[in-house]
């Protein structure tokens, strides 16, 4: 009786060892799951902190150098003007008028003159500026103007009788044309123009900018 009861209290003490060994283990590290980790985060492509790749076309990125650049500026306002007389007809070579004039029945001949791009392949952009002002006589409405070459008038930058002013702008009024020059005319390092003859030139500027390559001395 007395060894029934031994060996029960024996079998529940056992049974409690097992039992608490058991919880002791299971209570053990608990594993690790990739969200837990304490370690540095996976850094997603994203997330990297390197430069960023900057596109051609990215205006926060650096301008690409040119490292043969064309930029010609010329801008005349006042005093003569030097037309080179074979650019021009012998008979609208007389009565020469300078810029800001005030006499009318006077013509206006001007060449700008640059060192050209020979030998070069280029990307350009080129413009010519032009103000004139009407002086307000009865034949100032004919009057023409225009780009020449060789004495002869470039008719796509030409304006013919009749077409530089309107009825509406008599004596005194003023206005400006641009043109946009192909490369061919930059290449020439030249170019004149004439107005006729009762209409006075205020200004005239050209700008050409480019990048060009095959560079020559």
């Amino acid at each position: 009786m007395h060894s029934d009861k031994r060996n029960g209290l024996l079998h529940v003490a056992l049974m409690s060892l097992i039992t608490a060994g058991g919880m002791a283990f299971a209570q053990g590290p608990a594993p690790v799951k990739p969200s837990d980790a304490k370690g540095p985060a996976a850094v997603k492509p994203t997330d990297r902190k390197g430069p960023a790749v900057i596109k051609p076309t990215d205006p926060k990125g650096t301008a690409c150098q040119c490292s043969n650049p064309i930029s010609v500026h010329i801008l005349k306002n006042s005093g003569p003007t030097q037309g080179i007389p074979g650019e021009f007809r012998s008979d609208i070579r007389m009565n020469q008028q300078t810029y800001n004039a005030t006499t009318p029945n006077t013509h206006f001949t001007e060449t700008l003159q640059w060192r050209p791009p020979v030998g070069k392949v280029c990307e350009i952009k080129a413009q010519l500026t032009i103000k004139l002002k009407n002086l307000g006589t009865s034949l100032s409405s004919n009057d023409s103007a225009g780009v020449m070459f060789k004495g002869v008038i470039v008719p796509a930058y030409s304006l013919g009788g009749g077409m530089l002013w309107t009825a509406g702008e008599g004596a005194g009024a003023t206005k400006t044309l641009t043109y946009q020059l192909t490369n061919q005319m930059v290449n020439e390092g030249r170019l004149s123009y004439y107005v006729q003859d009762d209409t006075a030139v205020l200004e005239m500027r050209l700008d050409i900018e480019g990048c060009c390559i095959n560079p020559t001395n």
